[in-house]
C-alpha cells in the first residue's frame, strides 16, 4: 500500500526482484525499481477506469446508432420533402388557417395530412436525436482511444524498462565475475612466487592494473600476466648477472607500457 493509497501488486514489482534470480550477488538497482513503481502507480490509476472494456463498448454503440441513424434517414426519405422555409410556426399557421382546431369536419378531412406531418415531425427528431447520439459516441471513442493508448505506453514503459535492468545485471554479474577470476589469479601469483622462494612484491605485475581492468573491461589482461611472469622466470634462471639486469629492464619497461596501455584505454 503506498501514501496516495493506492496498492501495487507484490506480484507485478517482484518482477523486478525475480530478474536477479541467478545473480546472486547483483543487486537491483534503486533507481530502476523506483522507476518501475511509479510506472505501477500510473498504471493501476489509470486500470481503474477500465479504458479498453470501455472502448471495445463505446465502438459497439457508435455501430449501433450508426445502424440506427441510417434506417431513421430512410424512414424520414419517404416523406415529401419540407418546402424550403418551412417549419414548426409555419406548420401552425396553416392548420389554424384551416381551421382545423375550431371544426372537427375540418379536422376529420384533413386528417390524413395532419397525421403525415406529425409522422414527418417524428421522423425529423429521430434523426436529430440519433445523429446528436452517435457525435456523442464518437467523442467518447475518441477520448477512450486516448486512454488506452496512454496505458499501453506505460505497459510498454515497463516492459523496457525490465529490458534494460536486466542487460545491466548481466553487465553487472559480468564484471564481477572477472574480479573474482582477477583476485584467483592474484592468489595462483602469489602461490608460485613463494614456491620459489620470491618476495610476492617483487614478483606480481602492479596489481592496480588488473584490479581496476577486472571491472573495466570484458577481458582481463592475461597476457600482461603472462609476460611478467615469464620474466620473473628467465631473471631467476639468468646465468650472469648482465643477463639478469637486461631481463630485469625488460621487465620493468613491459611493467610501464602496461600501466601507459590501461591508463590510454581508460581516459575516455
Amino acid at each position: 500500500m503506498t501514501t496516495s493509497g493506492e496498492h501495487i501488486d507484490d506480484g507485478k514489482v517482484s518482477r523486478v526482484n525475480d530478474l536477479a534470480h541467478g545473480y546472486k550477488d547483483v543487486m537491483v538497482s534503486p533507481h530502476i525499481l523506483d522507476t518501475y513503481i511509479h510506472l505501477e502507480k500510473e498504471i493501476v490509476r489509470e486500470e481503474r477506469t477500465a479504458p479498453a472494456p470501455a472502448l471495445s463498448h463505446s465502438l459497439g454503440r457508435v455501430d449501433d446508432l450508426a445502424i440506427d441513424l441510417e434506417a431513421a434517414q430512410q424512414r424520414l426519405s419517404r416523406f415529401a420533402r419540407t418546402p424550403s422555409g418551412a417549419n414548426d410556426e409555419s406548420l401552425r399557421e396553416v392548420l389554424i388557417d384551416l381551421g382545423v382546431d375550431k371544426s372537427p369536419d375540418v379536422a376529420a378531412e384533413h386528417e390524413e395530412f395532419i397525421a403525415n406531418i406529425n409522422r414527418q415531425a417524428l421522423a425529423q427528431n429521430e434523426v436529430d436525436i440519433l445523429s446528436r447520439r452517435l457525435e456523442e459516441a464518437e467523442e467518447e471513442v475518441k477520448m477512450l482511444s486516448s486512454k488506452v493508448n496512454f496505458l499501453q505506453g506505460l505497459y510498454q514503459q515497463q516492459d523496457t524498462l525490465l529490458e534494460l535492468s536486466q542487460e545491466h545485471m548481466l553487465q553487472n554479474k559480468i564484471f564481477k565475475s572477472m574480479n573474482r577470476a582477477m583476485l584467483k589469479l592474484q592468489s595462483l601469483q602469489q602461490n608460485r612466487c613463494q614456491r620459489r622462494g620470491s618476495k610476492f612484491a617483487i614478483c606480481q605485475p602492479p596489481w592496480d592494473i588488473f584490479n581496476k581492468t577486472g571491472y573495466k573491461f570484458k577481458q582481463p589482461y592475461l597476457d600482461t600476466f603472462k609476460t611478467c611472469d615469464e620474466l620473473v622466470t628467465m631473471k631467476r634462471h639468468a646465468s650472469s648477472t648482465k643477463t639478469r639486469e637486461e631481463i630485469s629492464e625488460k621487465h620493468n619497461a613491459h611493467v610501464i607500457e602496461a600501466q601507459k596501455d590501461y591508463d590510454l584505454k581508460t581516459k575516455d
